[in-house]
Parts: structure tokens; sequence; C-alpha cells
């Protein structure tokens, strides 16, 4: 899922994290900050931070990241495995098949959520792009603006690109 918190002036995230070193970055605590009042909460994964996957990060790295990440922070969680409040089913067959076909199911799982991971990603990513391209937008219409005073439009191209 992506959580996106507006940092207001010099104000923190209010995050502790652990983890690194190939264990995933995991939130220990949400103290005072952007993110007091958001849907973090302590033992969620922080998989990405605006577009920058945090897989194989040192917990440093993963810092440096979190502190630079500007104003508007985009954060991908994998939230914490909550535990089933259904009563397990007992395998009543005796051959296994009912353990097979519940390793078969958490595989699915883990792969969905994965994917569901890598979609949220490239969601971030796209932002990001699409406000680049606004931006963008904005200076070749402002050049655009100071290139057409007193110049045909036929010419505008030549004007700006030479």
């Amino acid at each position: 899922m992506e959580v996106v918190l507006e940092k207001i002036g010099e104000q923190k995230l209010g995050l502790k994290i652990n983890g690194g070193g190939g264990e995933p970055i995991i939130i220990t605590e949400v103290t005072n900050g952007a993110a007091t009042g958001s849907e973090l909460e302590p033992d969620d994964e922080i998989t990405a931070c605006n577009g920058k996957s945090f897989a194989l990060l040192q917990k440093r790295e993963a810092l440096n990241i979190l502190k630079n990440a500007g104003a508007t922070v985009r954060l991908l969680i994998k939230k914490k495995d909550v535990p089933s409040r259904r009563p397990k089913r007992r395998n009543t067959t005796g051959n296994g098949i009912d353990a097979k076909k519940t390793k078969i199911v958490e595989q699915v799982a883990f792969e969905a959520d994965e994917q569901a991971d890598q979609l949220g990603m490239v969601k971030a990513e796209l932002a990001e792009a699409k406000n680049e391209i606004n931006r963008l937008k904005g200076i070749l219409k402002d050049i655009m603006s100071k290139a057409s005073n007193g110049i045909d439009n036929d010419n505008v191209t030549d004007v700006i690109f030479g």
C-alpha cells in the first residue's frame, strides 16, 4: 500500500526504523512528525520511498533516503501480517493434501503481495514522471509565450530549437 506524508517546514517524518543489511526495513515506532495520525504503525515494512527500493539497503542508507525525501514523501508499505481469526482446518485426509494446498495458497499470496509492491513502485514512478512532464510543459509554455511575441507561430519552433 502507498502512504503519502506531507512534511510542513522543517517537520520530521516521525518514524524510527530498524533492519537493513539483507533484512527488511521495519518501522519500530511512530513518533511526533508527519507520520503522526497516518496508517503507519510499528512492524510495518517500508519497501520503497519516493520510488527508491529499500531492498538490500543498509539501515543508514534507508535513513538518509527518508531524511532527504523532501516535503512530499511517498512510502510503499507492506503491512505486518495479522493472524487470521478463523480457526485452522485440520488435515482430515491424512495424506498431506491440505498442507500442499496451504503451501500453494501461501506462495500465491506472497507473489501477489510482491506484484502489488511492484505496482505501487510503478505508480510512484509514474506520478514522478507526470510531475516532471507538467513542469516541463510549464517551461515550454513560458518559452513559447516569450518566443511568440512578434514571431509567427510557424517560426516558434525554429526560435526554441534553433
